[in-house]
Parts: C-alpha cells; structure tokens; sequence
C-alpha cells in the first residue's frame, strides 16, 4: 500500500516531497492545511480488510506500531482479510536502506484463522 492509514496523525507537512502532497493530500479547504488523503485504506477497511499495525495498536496501544513509514505518514502498510484478523501475531518495520520505503513483515497463526465465513469465489 503507498497511502495514508485509516486514520492517525496527519502527516508533518513539512516532511513532504511536493510529489507526496499531490498524491497523498485531499487539497485545502477554506485555509484550512491539506489532510491526508483515506479514502484507499477506508475502501479496503469498509470491504473487510484489516491494517495489521492498526490491529495490533489498537490491540496494545504500542506507538511504534503506527509511527511514519516514510516522509512523515505512514503510507507503507500490510493488509489482510478479516477472517486472518485473528492469527495476527507480530509485526515489524526494517529498516534495510534498499529503497525508500522500509521493509515489513508480520507473522501469523493461521490455527486462529476464522472459518464460519470462508469466501468462495466462483
């Protein structure tokens, strides 16, 4: 994914590249300061996908997990499906320095999957 979270801080605008504020800011409003731009995160959300560093801050409220990804927002971010919600186990950011944007993982435990509503596609 390479937009805002769902939600969280909005991003230090001053820490965006002007490419970033076209492409990841709703324009400003009445003086207002540009907003991170959602919508992305909230289709996935609305259709039943979870954040996995969401999930897990909400979970414990460890900080780390939502912190900036990249250039003051948090635009690099694991999704799965509502039935993995439950396996979610751990999450992390590398810093590998490869590339502009860090490396993640999570680890799951899949024997926690959710089986009641399996999606069968035909």
């Amino acid at each position: 994914m390479n937009f805002a979270p769902q939600d969280g801080p909005e991003p230090d605008l001053t820490m965006l590249r002007p490419y970033n504020r076209g492409s990841r800011l709703l324009p400003s409003i009445d003086g207002e300061p540009p907003r991170a731009d959602r919508s992305v995160a909230q289709v996935l959300a609305d259709n039943g996908f979870v954040d996995v560093a969401r999930h897990l801050h909400q979970a414990t409220g460890e900080e780390a997990l939502i912190a900036p990804t990249a250039g003051g927002l948090r635009i690099d971010q694991i999704w799965v499906s509502g039935a993995l919600a439950p396996c979610i186990i751990d999450y992390g950011v590398l810093d590998h320095g490869a590339s502009d944007h860090p490396g993640l993982w999570t680890r799951l435990d899949l024997s926690w999957a959710a089986t009641d509503d399996v999606w069968e596609y035909v």
